[in-house]
């Protein structure tokens, strides 16, 4: 289902005759306009927005799909060099969030075990690997961020 188009401001001018049924219409187009960014998709995602620490040697980033809003990968450990709570890092782009945004990330794959946790700010979302993770073991995480 495509999402409606923003209400131009100007498509209600003629309303400015009367001040009282303008403002009440220019609030309504102005929440309006900030549903339709909020429930837009956003900015495609791509593998170069991650930094990974920590997973060892030859570690990657696959399977990246979505946008800075919602969004999934995948993250495979090297086979030597691993380190004790390793993390993940999803760089937003500049002024994307005006403040901290909320962020609710899952695991939803992977053959690693260890738990995470993770932190937002209005720069990035960090997550943070709790533990020390085994060779060549993957991890599928999920998130949906929203200001």
């Amino acid at each position: 289902m495509a999402l409606p188009n923003p209400i131009s401001i100007t498509a209600i001018a003629g309303l400015k005759e009367n001040p009282l049924n303008y403002e009440s219409h220019r609030k309504m187009v102005q929440e309006h306009n900030q549903l339709i960014s909020a429930l837009g998709p956003g900015t495609a995602v791509r593998p170069l927005d991650f930094s990974i620490t920590g997973f060892g040697t030859g570690a990657t980033i696959s399977s990246v799909d979505g946008t800075f809003k919602r969004g999934k990968l995948t993250v495979t450990c090297g086979t030597a060099g691993i380190s004790a709570n390793p993390k993940i890092v999803l760089t937003f782009p500049s002024g994307l969030y005006n403040s901290a945004p909320f962020a609710q990330v899952v695991r939803n794959g992977g053959t690693g075990t260890i738990g995470f946790t993770y932190t937002e700010s209005v720069n990035n979302l960090t997550i943070n690997m709790v533990g020390t993770p085994g060779a060549s073991q993957t991890f599928t995480l999920q998130w949906a961020v929203r200001e």
